[in-house]
């Protein structure tokens, strides 16, 4: 049996976090969850996860600015991040793709989305690319 691959949920909603959490544990991956920017920053540095999906608005610092955090440390910079929302800002998919995020999807669809954007970037594919290099996609609906 392999190990399941480690999702960082960032949320501070609760309620949100409790159900992106059961939606992914249902696909069979292990998730750990984070109320805040700060928090998440000390749960990858103590254990990279595979994938990060965080909330664009969180309380101390947002998740472009935690990105832009990641991506500056060697051992952080590679991780795939799925970056969700339910603004609607004209600039932030320019932004998103500035700093290398992969997805930004929208929140109103996160539950019929995000299973299979997760297995799409954790593929054996998606491993073999960089970050940084790969096109960041934007899916809104």
């Amino acid at each position: 049996m392999k190990t399941p691959k480690t999702v960082l949920v960032i949320e501070d909603h609760p309620l949100v976090l409790e159900a992106i959490s059961l939606l992914l544990e249902a696909e069979d991956l292990r998730v750990v969850g984070a109320p805040n920017g700060a928090a998440g920053k000390r749960l990858i540095r103590k254990a990279p996860p595979d994938l990060i999906v965080c909330d664009y608005q969180l309380p101390g610092m947002n998740g472009l600015e935690l990105l832009s955090d990641l991506r500056l440390d060697q051992r952080t910079r590679r991780i795939p991040f799925v970056l969700i929302t339910a603004l609607q800002e004209p600039d932030l998919r320019e932004r998103c793709l500035r700093k290398g995020c992969q997805m930004l999807l929208d929140k109103n669809s996160i539950y019929a989305e995000l299973p299979a954007v997760v297995h799409e970037m954790l593929s054996p594919e998606a491993a073999n690319t960089d970050p940084e290099a790969a096109p960041s996609r934007t899916r809104t609906t």
